[in-house]
């Protein structure tokens, strides 16, 4: 009895499984079959239609498939097995020989051939079939519609790619917002938080990690700037310090310089009377002569000192003015590109709007404009159905969606051309 329920159950499974048009649907290469006997599940397999359009079914063998209705090749399969004898193992592990009865034995299409779709959808390509499909099923489980694959407009991975090209273009303005602001703060034009005034919806922790970035580029370019001034009036003052020394030992000098030349002159006069020799005129001679040659050295090292000094306070003040030009230049620069994104931005917005039009202007249209044909192959012939949306799909059909949205009118009230191919 209970055997018998189990094959009711099997059979009722095999009848659910087949599509409506199960009694004249014919199996063919890519079908996959399965055989069940009842209370014996070890037997349960999985037989695919291989590329010769044979099923390779256990303890019978390959057997022609293709072509040949379910019913056909159940039928074959019942009138074959039960004249093979199935070897089982018993409870107490020793074998034992089975005989299959006919009325055991159910075998239902576990798998169709998948459904083709092509032309203008989302998702091309191979999708499951289920019996009882329809063409408005499975363009629905293929992503639906696709406007823009229709020939006029970029492919939805383009469509793909321009949203992340806005995304991407919102990240920059706001980066370049933040570089801006900085600037001006550096600059002194602006105050501590951002107008933020014109920027696409960002978020707050994204923000608040371009500001956190932005500023510590500031605190870099101010700690380098701070430690160049400090350097440069460190080496002012280092001059001064130094012309300083050099201007006392030059009143020094000057001073040992005139008492030497003083006393030549008194020598030279003591020479003239004979009170002094030759020699000692000599060395006083030699004596101012070195003093005056010490004095010129020391003037020109003081020159050269007050020369340095004065090109360290250029150079500081030209560090000001040098950092300000640049500082400004920098903000030129992130302002062309503020404008130069917020124009690409527009474009990008603009391009998306156009393709939510056109999917728009797709919705009002489809009903009339959809043309929907289905190429089939039965016993071994293809043909061309032209369908609609609620046409039932069989197994394996290819199924071509064409939209035809209506060009815009001209001027002249005739039909735009439509764009030429790229």
């Amino acid at each position: 009895m209970a055997r018998l329920l189990v094959l009711a159950a099997t059979l009722w499974c095999g009848v659910a499984g087949l599509p409506a048009v199960a009694a004249e649907y014919r199996l063919e290469v890519g079908d996959v079959l399965e055989i069940v006997i009842a209370g014996t599940p070890e037997v349960r397999h999985r037989v695919p239609i291989d590329y010769n359009g044979e099923a390779s079914f256990p303890l019978i063998g390959e057997i022609p498939a293709a072509g040949k209705t379910l019913f056909e090749v159940r039928e074959l399969v019942k009138a074959l097995l039960p004249q093979r004898v199935y070897k089982i193992r018993n409870v107490v592990g020793a074998d034992a020989n089975q005989i299959i009865e006919p009325h055991e034995i159910s075998i239902y299409v576990a798998e169709y051939r998948p459904v083709y779709l092509t032309g203008d959808i989302a998702q091309p390509g191979a999708i499951v079939f289920r019996p009882g499909m329809t063409v408005r099923q499975a363009v629905s489980i293929a992503g639906g519609y696709d406007v823009l694959r229709s020939g006029q407009g970029s492919t939805l991975v383009e469509a793909l790619e321009l949203q992340s090209r806005y995304h991407t273009l919102s990240m920059e303005l706001a980066q370049a917002r933040a570089r801006v602001w900085r600037l001006r703060t550096m600059l002194g034009q602006e105050e501590a938080e951002p107008d933020l005034s014109g920027l696409p919806e960002i978020d707050p922790d994204t923000w608040a990690e371009i500001l956190r970035i932005e500023d510590m580029q500031r605190q870099a370019d101010e700690q380098e700037y701070e430690n160049r001034r400090a350097n440069l009036e460190l080496a002012i003052a280092y001059a001064d310090q130094r012309v300083a020394t050099l201007e006392d030992q030059l009143e020094s000098e000057r001073e040992g310089a005139e008492l030497d030349a003083s006393d030549m002159a008194r020598i030279n006069e003591l020479h003239r009377q004979g009170v002094v020799p030759m020699n000692r005129v000599t060395e006083m001679r030699r004596a101012a002569l070195l003093a005056s040659s010490r004095a010129l050295e020391t003037s020109v090292a003081a020159e050269d000192a007050k020369t340095e000094r004065e090109e360290l306070k250029a150079e500081l003040q030209l560090l000001d003015q040098t950092r300000r030009v640049r500082l400004l230049q920098e903000l030129e620069a992130a302002k062309s590109r503020m404008d130069l994104l917020r124009t690409q931005l527009r474009g990008a917005e603009d391009q998306m709007l156009v393709a939510l039009a056109a999917r728009t202007d797709l919705t009002r249209q489809r009903q009339g404009n959809l043309q929907v044909v289905v190429f089939r192959n039965e016993l071994g012939e293809r043909y061309r159905v032209e369908a609609d949306e609620d046409t039932e799909l069989y197994p394996g059909d290819v199924v071509e969606v064409t939209l035809h949205l209506d060009l815009p009118v001209s001027a002249t009230g005739e039909p735009a051309a439509e764009p030429a191919a790229q």
